[in-house]
């Protein structure tokens, strides 16, 4: 059982399932794809893989390595404030490759565990 009180607010989110406290704190914290992101980077850096080399993982290297890869378009698009309509469609594509990710409970206990540490406003008990 994961409970998860913000700081600042008195709501408290108790859940069995790490997805589902990630998809609390993207829908009332404000945690955003690139808190996510970054959650991945640190996870990988931690355990030595190479982005490019993520598909030994599988499938969900695959949509790791897919996530990564719409991260860095985006990124390159907003510095040249580009056109919106891309930029929405990337960033729809990210999403969706992130609720495909919110599926492998391993990888989702991981990531949030990951997000306590880097947003100081999360408290996390298990």
């Amino acid at each position: 059982m994961y409970t998860i009180t913000l700081k600042n607010k008195s709501e408290v989110w108790e859940d069995v399932y790490a997805a589902n406290c990630i998809q609390y704190l993207i829908r009332y914290n404000g945690l955003t794809e690139k808190n996510i992101v970054k959650a991945l980077s640190l996870i990988i850096k931690r355990m030595n893989l190479d982005i490019d080399r993520l598909q030994v993982l599988g499938n969900i290297g695959n949509t790791i390595y897919w996530i990564f890869n719409y991260n860095n378009d985006i990124e390159v698009l907003e510095n040249k404030n580009a056109n919106s309509d891309i930029l929405q469609k990337l960033k729809d594509g990210q999403r969706n490759l992130i609720k495909e990710l919110l599926l492998d409970v391993t990888l989702c206990d991981l990531v949030l565990n990951e997000l306590v540490k880097i947003d100081s406003k999360i408290i996390l008990k298990k």
